[in-house]
């Protein structure tokens, strides 16, 4: 299998289709676990202590990843050829509706994963197919423990719950009787979330198995995850932009949406590899184009009412309480909280209480972002995925800067050098004292002076090639000119600043920096007078209406007014909960 083949196994997520060493590779955030329970799985083969292991981890958090993983060690294990055999079912096994059925599937599945050896266990199940209704379950059992004899079965079965539930109360029972009278069964299995079969003591499977949640990859290993992926394909152009203030900035940014999910970074890193230059809004359609299908296929597992409630949660936009829920549904309220505990229980939808009401909201945003993008192309998605891009550009670049003037007072400059390389193209302190002095000016108010020291700036910036740099004397300077200078000084140097920036052709960096401005105001909240910042507030909707960048950011501004300043109830509810989530990391925390 060549390089494509392989990647294209990770963003199908087909367990028939993969390559080991590319899985291993990959295998970030997950490898501890997989490391014990092929540990596990040997003591089980070796010993009569037979482990029973059940990961509990959300839809594409990488659970298929590392039992396929796990699958390949075991089974290409020479020690083990005697002592162990498998039975690796598909990820989604549909149909299971009996005992018997479950016994079929594990036949089926040494057929289908070793055909050269257990071919005559097709015989045997020809032969079954002809056995007497009643005797069918009672000839299977003993075909397959005639089969494993002398050996122990390890069973690798993923969305375990969706089996447990077809076959039943009685099929539970049989099934745990078969594993009790023979202690030769080790189950390595997965399921989304915990079930009742597990859960409830009256259930022949209740303390079975030995739980273990997956967390989310951190962003960290976000970052190695798809890393590893352009490592693999010997992407060293790849490589350097993800190490780079922008590139870290947009898999900040994917990280906050995606929650760390593999599935979702495996689809982004398709398109990210062929478009990185681009917006990352760009990329981030191609990729909720590309993942429509797969949500498409959680909805169609609803009911219509449910079905019409989760497509309105997707208009809305914000969190809806029952009555709202229920008149745009057309339906009682009584109806409409009867489907809304069920849809919380199913995990397609977060309940969140404010005083004494509940408002909902959808658990996962990437559903109702790719309805948007299915039903108007995106246009407020592209808007929040560009502007959360600046905003952790900036931010990435904020810490490098900061970080390199620690280095250098600390006489380290060579660590400083290596984590903010530009600012060494400018012979400092000379070229940024330009910079310098465009800050002071708008703090003592000149403005004339602050805009000819700006230009001198630009110039100098334009000459040395210097980018990331520029960021962060943007911000610094909207700082001050939002917090601490008079209301027409802050229209003068708007629009006059702008027309510099342009002429230089550096609006981009400055609209990168304006976000985290807003936010370093929001921060500010307390020593800021309500008059001046609907001042601000105002004056910035006046200069960059035109500008579709702007909306979210003004957004943020707007609520953030409402609910630092006003103290309006339920502001925040006007938030998506990713917008609410990015409210709370970049002002909230750090107030």
């Amino acid at each position: 299998m060549g390089i494509d083949e392989g990647l294209n196994y990770l963003q199908t997520f087909n367990p028939i289709e993969s390559k080991a060493e590319l899985l291993e590779k990959t295998l970030i955030g997950r490898k501890d676990l997989v490391d014990l329970l092929e540990k596990l799985v040997i003591e089980s083969a070796t010993t009569g202590n037979k482990h029973q292991r059940l990961i509990i981890g959300p839809r594409g958090s990488g659970k298929t990843h590392l039992l396929r993983v796990l699958y390949n060690r075991v089974s290409t294990n020479s020690e083990l050829k005697d002592q162990l055999k498998i039975a690796y079912l598909c990820e989604d096994e549909y149909g299971i509706a009996s005992f018997l059925d479950f016994i079929v599937r594990i036949l089926r599945a040494f057929i289908k994963w070793e055909p050269e050896h257990y071919g005559y266990l097709e015989d045997e199940i020809d032969k079954l197919k002809k056995v007497p209704t009643d005797d069918q379950e009672k000839v299977a059992v003993n075909i397959l423990l005639k089969h494993i004899e002398g050996t122990t079965l390890l069973i690798i079965v993923e969305n375990i719950g969706n089996i447990f539930t077809g076959i039943k109360d009685e099929g539970q029972r049989k099934l745990r009787d078969l594993v009790q009278q023979n202690p030769v069964f080790t189950f390595m299995a997965s399921n989304q979330a915990l079930f009742a079969e597990v859960q409830y003591e009256d259930k022949p499977f209740h303390n079975f198995f030995k739980i273990t949640h997956l967390k989310k990859l951190t962003l960290e290993e976000t970052v190695l995850f798809l890393k590893s992926i352009a490592q693999w394909e010997k992407r060293t152009d790849l490589l350097e932009f993800l190490d780079d203030p922008e590139g870290r900035g947009r898999i900040s940014a994917v990280y906050d949406i995606t929650g760390g999910n593999h599935r979702l970074l495996v689809t982004f890193y398709h398109f990210l590899k062929i478009d990185y230059k681009n917006r990352l809004s760009y990329s981030f359609i191609k990729t909720i184009n590309d993942l429509i299908p797969y949500y498409q296929s959680f909805m169609n597992l609803l009911a219509a009412q449910q079905q019409k409630i989760i497509q309105y949660l997707c208009q809305v936009r914000k969190p809806s309480n029952v009555k709202e829920i229920a008149e745009n549904c057309f339906s009682t309220p009584n109806t409409i909280s009867k489907q809304m505990s069920t849809l919380v229980r199913l995990k397609y939808v977060d309940a969140s209480s404010a005083g004494k009401e509940t408002f909902y909201e959808l658990s996962e945003p990437l559903l109702r972002i790719c309805f948007e993008v299915k039903e108007n192309r995106g246009g407020p998605v592209k808007l929040f995925i560009d502007f959360l891009g600046h905003l952790y550009s900036s931010w990435e670049i904020k810490q490098r800067y900061s970080k390199y003037h620690l280095y250098r007072e600390s006489n380290r400059p060579e660590e400083g050098n290596s984590l903010y390389p530009e600012v060494i193209k400018s012979d400092l302190p000379n070229d940024y004292t330009f910079f310098n002095i465009v800050t002071t000016s708008i703090r003592s108010s000149n403005i004339n002076e602050a805009l000819q020291q700006l230009d001198k700036a630009l110039q100098v910036a334009g000459e040395k090639n210097i980018k990331n740099e520029i960021i962060q004397n943007f911000e610094e300077s909207l700082n001050v000119l939002l917090i601490h200078t008079s209301k027409e000084n802050i229209s003068t140097y708007l629009r006059e600043s702008l027309s510099l920036i342009e002429k230089y052709g550096y609006v981009e960096y400055f609209y990168k920096a304006l976000p985290q401005a807003i936010f370093n105001l929001l921060i500010d909240y307390g020593k800021i007078e309500i008059n001046r910042f609907e001042f601000v507030e105002s004056i910035l909707n006046e200069i960059f209406k035109e500008n579709p960048s702007m909306i979210v950011p003004l957004k943020f501004l707007n609520i953030g007014i409402r609910h630092l300043k006003k103290k309006e109830k339920n502001a925040l509810f006007q938030f998506t909960k990713e917008e609410r989530q990015t409210f709370k990391k970049f002002v909230l925390d750090k107030i």
